[in-house]
């Protein structure tokens, strides 16, 4: 279970260092990882809190997402 939340809003892409699709890869499986985690965590137990965490949780995994489809739609080749 996830102890602590940071409260402070994250804006913009992942941090600078990703910048190849292998490494946005393993950011967004940690990120899917951590959200699936805190999904199963509310399900066991309902509130306002747990579903905080999970949203948090679910909202870092969309942006990993986004990012490595950006990156790899950036990797393949002009047509």
């Amino acid at each position: 279970m996830i102890a602590e939340v940071s409260t402070r809003p994250r804006r913009g892409r992942l941090p600078a260092m990703v910048g190849h699709p292998d490494e946005a890869f393993v950011l967004w499986s940690a990120a899917r990882a951590e959200a699936n985690i805190a999904y199963d965590d509310w399900c066991s137990s309902p509130g306002a809190d747990a579903y905080a965490v999970y949203r948090a949780a679910e909202d870092r995994a969309d942006a990993a997402e986004a990012e490595l489809a950006m990156l790899a739609c950036a990797a393949l080749p002009a047509a």
